[in-house]
């Protein structure tokens, strides 16, 4: 073969090479859909609904329709490191906020410790129990595993001096899929129900959750009763249900907060708000 063929084929290939790189398609991520509802005693239903995108650790959580204050309609969650860290972006201020549930309940915790003797909350008899793990029915396509826990404490509130207490317990119901593994699941999809401010109680259901739950949630049931000491009971019922999902190219910008959005700080308001 003469040198100039040579050199044409060599180049040729390389060619070709660099046209099936470019053509070929991204890394696949997660697209999925969410709805959450919460049904409560005197009319205080909250629901919210959420369109997500997932690759790796990295997560986009936008909020489609949600009647919770903190997380208005439009706003989203964006996070890199599968949920330990998030930013709370609102595209209609252009900020974003660093958005940490436990923080929060911290703060709101210290503000009723700020309020001296008017107000005093104590917790005892915490209990986290495993109840069932076994197979489910597949959802969306993916085996699940169900498993059931019961948490329980007793409180007791005094106000002034007058006291009230209850018990409350709750039955959280959780189909969780080992099929999925990426970190970023975990900015909406966690397996550790809400925190609960209560510093002993959530560190054992953290402790237990954890360790006892695998995979990713692809729906959860939660039955909180709360029984006063004159035996009346009030029941709230919080449903997460994971209602689409497919695999999808997902553009790297999607996981960047836009440019010229500023920090704030999200706000607890105090007690005399």
């Amino acid at each position: 073969m003469k040198p100039g063929i040579k050199r044409l084929t060599v180049t040729a290939s390389l060619a070709v090479l660099v046209i099936a790189a470019l053509a070929a398609p991204a890394r696949a991520g997660v697209h999925f859909r969410s709805l959450s509802t919460t049904d409560a005693p005197q009319g205080q239903a909250q629901n919210i609904e959420v369109e997500a995108w997932v690759d790796g650790d990295k997560a986009k959580v936008v909020f489609k329709a949600s009647n919770n204050p903190m997380l208005a309609a439009g706003s989203y969650l964006l996070t890199t490191d599968g949920g330990q860290s998030m930013a709370l972006v609102d595209p209609e201020e252009k900020t974003w906020s660093p958005f940490d549930i436990g923080a929060m309940m911290q703060s709101a915790g210290a503000m009723l410790k700020g309020l001296g003797s008017m107000v005093k909350i104590e917790f005892s008899n915490h209990k986290v129990e495993k109840l069932a793990e076994e197979p489910g029915p597949a959802v969306l396509g993916h085996p699940t595993i169900h498993y059931r826990f019961r948490t329980s404490y007793d409180s007791v509130i005094k106000v002034m001096g007058m006291g009230q207490s209850s018990h409350n317990e709750t039955l959280t119901d959780t189909w969780s899929t080992p099929a999925l593994s990426d970190g970023g699941f975990g900015a909406w999809l966690r397996r550790e129900p809400p925190r609960t401010g209560i510093a002993g109680l959530d560190e054992l259901i953290a402790s237990e959750v954890t360790k006892g739950v695998q995979g990713v949630p692809l729906k959860v049931v939660s039955v909180t009763t709360t029984r006063d000491q004159r035996g009346r009971e009030s029941e709230i019922t919080t449903t997460m249900e994971v209602t689409a999902m497919k695999e999808e190219a997902v553009e790297a910008s999607t996981f960047l907060i836009p440019p010229g959005y500023e920090r704030t700080e999200l706000a607890i308001a105090s007690p005399d708000r």
